[in-house]
């Protein structure tokens, strides 16, 4: 998160120090406690810096401390002369940053010492962020501020549940296709049984002399042993009489 922060701040100086260079409007720049840090000074006149002047408005005091003229620095004038120099561009470097570093840096120009300032001021507001202003500038790099933790709270046990209802819903449709699965083979390998059954048993021999493939097959006819007697139809009209 931090490389991202830091990441974030250095491309908006970078577009700001553009925009700057084309319309002259005051440059706004950021770094932290213990780092370097370059003042650019976009109108300068003699390469060698002899014209160059660094003027210093502290945030929240109203004086004006020149630290840097015709290219030196002011050592009598500045108590951070050791942390101060000039860049081969004549931009301010300040190493070493402090909170009491933050403020309005003014680059001038004057070709004579006495003589008038040639051209426009180049403005830098330089901004220091301590471990407290960090923490507080946080949110707005954050898509999410930390007035709403008890709504990403909210979500995140949004998500959770989700998650777990949809882990739930695979598993029982894993379960269910398994028992159908399951069922279907069972009622085919029965299938398969029964019609082996039907179709290996021999048929039954009880007379185990014969082969099985010569048995004999015959018809009884039953007759009446004693036939039927002959009545004599006169002799039963006497026995009647």
């Amino acid at each position: 998160m931090a490389d991202i922060h830091h990441s974030v701040l250095g491309l908006l100086v970078t577009v700001l120090y553009l925009l700057t260079g084309v319309s002259g409007e005051t440059l706004s720049m950021f770094s932290r406690v213990g780092d370097d840090v370059s003042l650019p000074c976009n109108n300068v006149v003699y390469p060698d810096c002899s014209s160059t002047t660094w003027n210093f408005n502290r945030a929240g005091s109203t004086g004006t401390i020149e630290e840097v003229a015709f290219g030196k620095i002011k050592v009598d004038k500045t108590e951070r002369a050791e942390r101060l120099s000039l860049g081969s561009d004549c931009s301010l470097h300040v190493s070493n940053v402090r909170a009491e570093d933050a403020g309005l840096y003014t680059c001038q120009q004057f070709l004579t010492k006495n003589g008038p300032q040639h051209g426009g001021d180049a403005l830098t507001r330089l901004s220091v962020q301590t471990r407290n202003t960090a923490s507080t500038a946080r949110p707005a790099f954050s898509t999410i501020s930390p007035s709403s933790a008890g709504f990403q709270t909210l979500i995140l046990t949004m998500g959770v549940g989700v998650a777990m209802g949809a882990a739930v819903c695979v598993v029982a449709a894993v379960i269910i296709a398994h028992r159908r699965r399951t069922k279907t083979q069972m009622t085919a390998d029965d299938s398969i049984s029964l019609y082996a059954v039907n179709h290996s048993t021999p048929p039954t021999n009880d007379d185990t002399s014969q082969p099985v493939d010569r048995i004999t097959y015959s018809s009884i006819d039953h007759f009446h042993q004693n036939p039927h007697h002959r009545v004599d139809v006169s002799e039963a009209i006497l026995n009647i009489l």
